[in-house]
């Protein structure tokens, strides 16, 4: 069995979003494995850029088996993307947060940005505040935990860390509902669950 793996990356730099962001910085990784019936293909291409003191990336991901190694290429399978994940990461003197939202083929929330693929040649001439403005409209902040079923994602996770003591603060979906837990470098502080985001119990 034999895996080969090519990463590509390039900055856009067709176009900056305002005096206050940086440019579009494109990533590809591709992973093919020969298996017995083919060649699985694992495909992910991001797009990424800081705006305002923020850092913003989305990934689409495509995972499928195909035929020859030939067939494992992007342009090929746009059409079957079954994954979009959106990241966001802020930081300050005191805390740093980070967020994941995960949409997959056939939730609700999956077509969101659905235009946005093969981001290599459809993006560099078109960069603009409409990456920003949509990720800005997800509710990807630590404390907008009721807000999170509406969302339409099949998976999320979002931390908050306290770089002076050294502790985390993560929240993440968790069987329908929400887990929160606090930790140190001691261990785990908290452990709590809720299926509204209101109510807390032990999990």
């Amino acid at each position: 069995m034999k895996t080969l793996r090519i990463v590509v990356s390039a900055t856009l730099t067709a176009a900056l979003l305002s005096s206050c962001s940086s440019p579009f910085i494109y990533e590809e990784n591709l992973q093919v494995e020969e298996t017995a019936s083919g060649y699985l293909c694992d495909i992910a291409e991001s797009i990424s850029t800081e705006h305002n003191g923020k850092e913003y990336k989305m990934v689409n991901q495509v995972n499928r088996l195909v035929e020859t190694k030939r067939e494992c290429q992007l342009e090929n399978l746009a059409g079957d993307i079954n994954t979009r994940s959106v990241y966001v990461h802020e930081q300050n003197d005191q805390w740093q947060y980070d967020s994941q939202l995960t949409f997959v083929k056939g939730a609700e929330g999956f077509p969101f940005l659905k235009e946005w693929v093969l981001l290599k040649q459809n993006k560099k001439d078109h960069v603009d505040l409409v990456f920003i403005n949509s990720l800005e409209a997800l509710p990807y902040a630590f404390d907008r935990v009721t807000e999170m079923k509406s969302a339409g994602t099949s998976y999320w996770l979002k931390s908050r860390v306290n770089t002076l003591k050294g502790e985390e603060s993560r929240m993440q979906s968790f069987k329908g509902g929400y887990r929160y837990t606090e930790e140190n470098t001691q261990g785990i502080l908290l452990e709590q669950c809720s299926q509204n985001g209101l109510q807390w119990f032990d999990c």
